[in-house]
């Protein structure tokens, strides 16, 4: 029988929530300061688009954790009324994000398929490829999306 090093507690999972809404939090804050600054670059906003993914799957773990819910809400006592509460709203505000990008992102189709579009391709033969960018409008859209995940986690 082999050693069960994989085999995680409620407090490691725990530990786990944290520090993955802490990054998640961390990079929204970000992704809100550089689009302060210009509209930002949609091969930038791939990355943070799939941090959220790598987030909303974690997600979808730990809800299936037997007794995961009862262990927060003993830890997190005083600290927040509802845990559990607290949590489907942070993974709603990421769902949420996932979305607003999903459907705000340049998209084109090829063979058939439907493409998120990153970059400019000139057709002139002496200009270089480009990235797009969000326009100012919907970089001010971006950023209230990402205020609304970044309130979701403390």
């Amino acid at each position: 029988m082999a050693y069960p090093a994989s085999t995680k507690t409620l407090e490691t999972w725990t530990q786990e929530i944290d520090r993955q809404f802490s990054l998640t939090k961390s990079a929204a804050q970000q992704q809100k300061s550089l689009s302060l600054a210009n509209n930002l670059s949609l091969d930038f906003i791939r990355r943070f688009f799939d941090l959220l993914v790598q987030t909303n799957s974690f997600c979808i773990s730990v809800a299936t954790v037997p007794g995961i819910a009862d262990y927060a809400a003993a830890q997190k006592q005083g600290q927040v009324a509802d845990p559990v509460a607290e949590f489907t709203s942070t993974r709603n505000a990421v769902i949420a994000t996932l979305n607003w990008l999903r459907t705000n992102l340049p998209a084109g189709d090829f063979g058939g398929n439907s493409y998120a579009l990153a970059f400019m391709l000139p057709a002139d033969n002496v200009t270089q490829i480009s990235s797009l960018t969000f326009s100012a409008a919907q970089t001010a859209g971006y950023r209230t999306v990402l205020d609304t995940l970044i309130g979701t986690i403390s």
